[in-house]
């Protein structure tokens, strides 16, 4: 049976690392550790991306949630909408291929595929 402390340990692990690849995600939110970075949004890291969270997914998917409170079972079930969104933007909205001169808009202010 997976633990509820299991979970949180790997959400944290998950967030923390999206922040990690995605520095001006990061930034918009307001944690300012990788302000000197940008995104990269070429085919290969996209690629690794999606896999990435793919595999998240199927992680947080896999857990057996039996005995976990409401509130585990809550934030389980937005770590899985998360996931599900970034590979949606990513296969669907392919905004790297819509916008795939994003760096520059990123050191502009202008977080991945946000345009004023």
């Amino acid at each position: 049976m997976s633990t509820e402390k299991q979970f949180y340990l790997d959400a944290e692990t998950c967030i923390e690392e999206l922040l990690q690849r995605n520095p001006t995600t990061a930034t918009f939110l307001g944690d300012h550790r990788w302000d000197d970075k940008l995104s990269d949004s070429s085919p290969a890291a996209v690629a690794e991306q999606r896999r990435w969270v793919g595999a998240w997914l199927e992680k947080f998917e896999g857990y057996d949630t039996g005995g976990w409170s409401k509130d585990a079972h809550i934030d389980r079930t937005l770590m899985i909408q998360v996931a599900k969104s970034l590979i949606r933007t990513i296969d669907k909205v392919r905004g790297h291929e819509r916008y795939p001169g994003n760096g520059p808009d990123e050191a502009r202010g202008h977080p991945r595929g946000v345009r004023p």
